[in-house]
């Protein structure tokens, strides 16, 4: 019963220092606030030009996407092609980009339709970065037949008869190319020859060839084109001399109407006589019009030094400056394999890859209307041309105007404040800009609190974190709890603003009389309302002896008036 009564007592005890520390101490509050670090991409856009393809032709494709997050990331993009029943029938994958917090990348690339047959097809984009999948995007094409072109009628006489019908030209059509194109060589024989050329519709350009006569005698051939439709290439010399063992150059002048129908064309090349004749290819891909950046591609054979030469050309045909663009060559192992096979001319670019060989070029500030071109040299040749035609340039375009604004507060900081007492907040400043940024940061207190300074003007440099430190100090004796406050920051463009909670405790004991009273008077409770235990324990014991005594002395009395009974 003893031990049941000092435990009791231990437990009072316990509890009533426990309540008296609570009396004396301020619990401590977490008042910071912190903004999660994280990349988030997301896949803007995709667009396919042109929506109908005609059978054998090509389609370029833009994938846009933009870092929505605060975090530096790497993007790795696809696109993948599938047919009416889902088959998957093609595929494009980009090399990994890195994406700065709210840049913008545009890929673009061309892929061919080859020998698919007509019908709906599905192109669909798909990105991940971090491990993370982005969101998918799907836009809708069709592989056609070309369009015949609508004949236009005769005009008529205003007689009763009316005018002959001329003869109409043959209707040259896109179409797919053949598994294999071969040259056919005679005595004049093509030493320079362009293999293929991309070109807009409504554009035009001139390229030259070369021919040289190999036979023992003077040679008088003529020169005519023909497998694409009238004016496409033209040749500004039809007939030509040639003396035993000279060359001479001949330019071919390309001009490609707007309502030309895009896909290729196989243009055929003869130089020749009644003695002899040579027949050489020319690709000619025709792409529809852009409102963005295109890459187009020239490719030419150099019989003499036995190499392949590579001209690309990036035109802006918009009215906005490209701040960067890179292209990615991927060739083929059938053209070339070593880095040592490459001989950079306009400007030099870096192998990000061995296998398969890729090449790249970056690019600054490309302005509204302007080309930009690069040209290599490829120490190899190739007597089938088809391993030159599907062979597309992959186009990325960064953009980080959405940068240019982007202000964040990554993290704030308070501790516990005491009234009376200052203490600094501070909060760290996120700006993706590519400039420097002038902003004013202040930061909002009820009236109670004193804020030092009033406001800070900041410049933040591009792409930085900063540090900005408030001294904040609460003046009222009864403000014990929380209370909310804001950082604002504010630049020309935008204002962004973070709200938190400023805890504020009383002085801690110790500090004044009236701490020191506080804590006499804990004391004071803790001793009373231990004597009150002791005592109440104490009365306790009491009242049980008492009872124990009262029934042992009734006990000895039963004894001894049964001791007197037995006796009588």
């Amino acid at each position: 019963m003893f031990v049941m009564f000092e435990t009791r007592r231990l437990w009072a005890l316990i509890i009533v220092l426990v309540l008296a520390s609570g009396a004396l101490h301020a619990i401590e509050l977490d008042a910071s606030f912190a903004v999660t670090e994280t990349a988030l991409v997301v896949l803007t856009g995709l667009t396919i030009t042109p929506v109908q393809v005609n059978r054998g032709g090509s389609i370029d494709f833009s994938l846009s996407a933009q870092n929505k997050g605060n975090l530096q990331t790497t993007l790795q993009a696809n696109v993948t092609m599938k047919n009416s029943t889902n088959d998957e029938v093609g595929q494009v994958s980009f090399g990994a980009v890195v994406l700065s917090p709210g840049e913008t990348v545009v890929f673009a690339s061309s892929w061919s339709t080859a020998t698919l047959p007509i019908g709906d097809y599905t192109a669909n984009a798909e990105g991940v970065y971090e491990g993370i999948p982005t969101n998918s995007l799907q836009e809708p094409f069709s592989i056609v037949t070309p369009a015949q072109p609508t004949p236009t009628p005769p005009p008529s006489d205003g007689g009763a008869r009316p005018a002959p019908t001329p003869t109409p030209e043959p209707v040259v059509l896109p179409a797919p190319l053949p598994k294999e194109i071969k040259p056919v060589i005679g005595l004049v024989r093509f030493t320079r020859k362009v293999v293929l050329k991309e070109v807009l519709a409504s554009e035009g350009s001139i390229e030259s060839i070369e021919l040289k006569n190999t036979a023992g005698n003077t040679q008088q051939v003529t020169i005519s084109v023909s497998g694409v439709p009238t004016g496409f290439v033209s040749v500004e010399q039809g007939e030509l001399v040639l003396l035993p063992g000279s060359t001479s150059a001949v330019n071919l002048a390309f001009s490609i109407p707007e309502n030309a129908l895009a896909g290729d064309y196989l243009a055929k090349i003869r130089v020749g006589n009644d003695e002899t004749f040579s027949e050489d290819y020319l690709i000619v891909r025709v792409k529809a019009k852009h409102e963005g950046a295109i890459t187009l591609k020239t490719v030419l054979m150099d019989e003499r030094t036995k190499t392949t030469q590579v001209r690309l050309s990036t035109k802006n045909p918009s009215n906005k400056k490209i701040e960067r663009i890179q292209l990615f060559e991927r060739i083929s192992p059938d053209i070339a394999s070593n880095p040592s096979q490459i001989t950079f001319q306009d400007k030099v670019g870096t192998v990000v890859s061995l296998e398969p060989l890729v090449l790249a070029w970056e690019s600054t500030e490309l302005q509204p209307g302007d080309t930009w071109t690069l040209t290599y040299i490829i120490s190899a040749l190739l007597s089938d041309y088809s391993a030159y035609v599907y062979w597309p340039v992959q186009q990325v375009v960064y953009s980080s105007e959405k940068a240019e604004g982007m202000l964040k507060i990554q993290e704030m900081e308070a501790p516990l404040m005491t009234i009376g007492e200052p203490a600094t907040v501070n909060a760290v400043l996120f700006y993706g800009g590519l400039t420097a940024l002038p902003v004013t940061a202040f930061f909002e207190a009820p009236k109670e609190f004193e804020v030092i300074p009033e406001n800070k003007q900041l410049v933040l440099a591009p792409r930085s974190l900063t540090r900005v430190y408030f001294e904040v100090t609460p003046l009222e004796l009864d403000m014990e709890g929380s209370h909310a406050a804001a950082l604002v920051v504010s630049s020309q463009d935008e204002t962004i603003r973070q709200s938190m909670l400023l805890v504020v405790r009383a002085p801690p004991p110790g500090i004044n009389a009236l701490g020191i009273g506080a804590a006499i008077l804990a004391v004071v409770l803790v001793a009373l309302a231990a004597a009150a235990i002791v005592r109440r324990e104490g009365w306790g014991r009491e009242r049980v002896l008492r009872k124990q005594a009262v029934e042992a002395h009734g006990k000895y009395l039963q004894q001894v008036r049964d001791d007197i009974l037995e006796k009588d």
